[in-house]
């Protein structure tokens, strides 16, 4: 008897039903979960991710499905997907097959089917879209392997009778991971610091209203991201958090926003936050906090590396300026080439936003004890 046939006396229906909703606290449940309704729709894999219009977010998946998603999303293979939109513009709140969004011509020509699916033995898939708090959409995909043919009414339905229960459990999650945003957010506003947690994409999840007193430095655009006035600041914040997000610890986690009209110099630092493995509803990537730079007696050069970023011959180049020596000091002092200091002042002036000598000494003059960048 098949999992089909079999599922109104599924003993196990109950108990998966009982996974699905301690998902969202124990996110290493997915795959497992996947696999069992898979297995019951006879399927060979799951896939649950979630989506930004037709861009892939992050996502889990069964054992058979995690390498046929590691190359769809290596390959770029998104921008040919109309599967996602086809089913939404449906607004139909179940599963449908490939055969309810594609015609069976445009099944045949399909890239996805001929470079992924298909090499892979994978011949239908059934897939629902469900939306979250966020504007996001949550995908749960279905393969089926080429031999077993397309799905059945009985599969779907099955399939359909979970589907509630995912709705909820991405509810909940995303709920779970809002609020530790505002409970982070919060505990900065308390410490006295502006702050926010925002997606790879910069998009707000969370923040304090004393981000608001920084109008002239840090703004919020359309669709809720954050953004620097200075457009150089800005560049570098859109470099970190996409860094970030490829959980590439290299890059600028400290940026300087420099003095404007109604504001004073400030640093904002990002600090990574790492989300749980399989945990495809956590969107925070990093929390930005905003630190004033209080002018000193005497500048400090003791955190410039960390605060900024600097390689130890930077960091050497930059105290030696604070110190007053000129390019031509510094290769004579480090036994290097003028040519060899220019290079290392240039990658100062992008790791701290200034363009000038004149430009960095103010901001390293103005560098007190600030918080080291996470």
């Amino acid at each position: 008897m098949s999992g089909i046939d079999s599922m109104a006396d599924n003993d196990n229906t109950a108990a998966i039903i009982d996974e699905i909703y301690e998902a969202p606290f124990v996110p290493e449940r997915w795959p497992a979960i996947l696999e069992k309704l898979a297995g019951m729709a006879d399927a060979e894999g799951g896939l649950l991710t979630t989506l930004d219009g037709n861009r892939t977010g992050n996502w889990v998946a069964s054992d058979f499905a995690v390498p046929l998603m590691e190359r769809y999303i290596e390959g770029g293979y998104e921008k040919y997907n109309t599967r996602p939109q086809r089913n939404l513009a449906k607004r139909y709140a179940g599963f449908m097959t490939d055969l309810d969004v594609m015609t069976e011509a445009e099944m045949a020509t399909d890239i996805i089917n001929l470079e992924i699916l298909l090499p892979a033995g994978v011949g239908w898939t059934a897939s629902t879209y469900i939306s979250i708090p966020s504007g996001d959409q949550v995908g749960v995909i279905f393969d089926r392997r080429i031999e077993r043919g397309p799905y059945e009414s009985p599969a779907l339905k099955l399939l359909d009778g979970f589907r509630p229960h995912l709705a909820r459990a991405g509810l909940l999650a995303a709920r779970l991971h809002l609020q530790e945003a505002q409970n982070a957010t919060e505990t900065m506003r308390r410490l006295g610091l502006p702050a926010a947690a925002v997606d790879a994409d910069g998009r707000v999840i969370a923040k304090n209203d004393l981000l608001d007193t920084l109008e002239g430095q840090v703004g919020i655009r359309a669709r809720d991201r954050i953004y620097l006035t200075s457009p150089t600041a800005d560049v570098l914040l859109a470099d970190s958090l996409a860094r970030m997000a490829r959980k590439d610890t290299g890059g600028v986690a400290s940026i300087p926003l420099p003095t404007v009209e109604h504001g004073r110099a400030a640093i904002l630092h990002l600090v990574p936050i790492r989300r749980m493995a399989h945990d495809v509803f956590a969107r925070t990537v990093a929390l930005a906090i905003v630190t004033p730079l209080v002018p000193a007696p005497a500048p400090h050069a003791d955190i410039l590396g960390g605060l900024f970023d600097l390689s130890p011959a930077e960091d050497r180049v930059a105290r030696a300026l604070l110190g007053g020596m000129s390019v031509q000091d510094c290769a004579v002092a480090f036994r290097v080439s003028q040519e060899t200091v220019r290079a290392q002042l240039k990658s100062i002036f992008a790791k701290t936003a200034t363009s000038r000598q004149t430009e960095l000494l103010q901001l390293l003059a103005a560098t007190t004890s600030l918080p080291i960048r996470g």
